[in-house]
């Protein structure tokens, strides 16, 4: 049994209604529906402060028992894509957009002294051909932005890496689901919510077969 962290994000800007925390809650709720996974399930603030602060504690904590993680899948929700995104890189870099909680950081890098990208460790084919094979449109994508989810990927990996710690991780982009934005806000590409959690069952199933504790 894989001990697998499974994270999303919450409200933000015009997204009033974050399908990636609701695809935590739905798979936190079901603890059968990962099979082969033993989930810990974590909704992160779309905060620069926190965000960070609380994926490494919960890294650090550990899965159930306190056992290290194998697998760290963390979602992002997409507003305007209209595929399934599999990251393959976290970036070095922080652009000036404001988060939830009113801050805007400077341009910047993310770490001091750290390489300019770093490669996920979770394995990106199988996670591209799940979702491709329930006939989604998925791609691979070597920018996760320079917000919130590029920001906790490349911290994650970050840390991952400084501390020998034993996890793979990656990082999904979805789009938007029928219930991301207030009504007539954007003429955004939206996918039912059904559609966003089959997809993720395939992704743990492939991540299953891939991944190895």
């Amino acid at each position: 049994m894989l001990q697998t962290l499974l994270t999303g994000f919450g409200a933000f800007g015009r997204v009033v209604s974050n399908p990636t925390e609701r695809l935590v809650r739905h798979f936190e709720a079901d603890p059968e529906a990962a099979k082969g996974h033993d989930l810990t399930c974590c909704v992160l603030p779309v905060s620069f402060q926190c965000a960070p602060d609380l994926l490494r504690a919960q890294i650090e904590i550990g899965g159930r028992g306190g056992r290290p993680f194998d697998v760290i899948l963390m979602l992002g929700v997409a507003s305007g894509s209209p595929h399934w995104r599999v990251e393959r890189l976290g970036r070095n870099a922080d652009a000036p957009l404001t988060d939830a909680d009113g801050f805007t950081p400077p341009a910047r890098a993310i770490v001091a002294d750290a390489p300019n990208t770093l490669s996920v460790t979770l394995p990106t084919e199988p996670q591209f051909a799940a979702i491709a094979a329930l006939g989604l449109p998925a791609a691979f994508s070597d920018t996760a932005g320079a917000y919130l989810c590029n920001h906790a990927l490349f911290t994650t990996l970050h840390h991952l890496k400084t501390t020998g710690h034993p996890a793979r991780a990656g990082f999904l982009h979805v789009p938007a689901d029928e219930e991301t934005f207030a009504p007539g806000i954007t003429t955004a590409p939206q996918f039912p919510f059904a559609q966003h959690v089959a997809a993720l069952h395939a992704v743990l199933a492939a991540l299953r077969q891939q991944t190895q504790p």
